[in-house]
């Protein structure tokens, strides 16, 4: 069993991929570990 992720792809960065990348960024300001996390979008636009 995997003890800790080591990285994260979010797929999208429309409303709920914009909401995790947030999150993860969140929690790294709160002195959690977060793993290395990859977004992918297909526009040129985020949101």
């Amino acid at each position: 069993m995997l003890n800790s992720v080591k990285r994260v792809a979010i797929i999208g960065a429309g409303p709920s991929g914009m909401a995790a990348l947030r999150a993860f960024k969140s929690a790294e300001k709160s002195g959690s570990e977060i793993p290395e996390v990859v977004c992918y979008e297909k526009q040129d636009d985020w949101g």
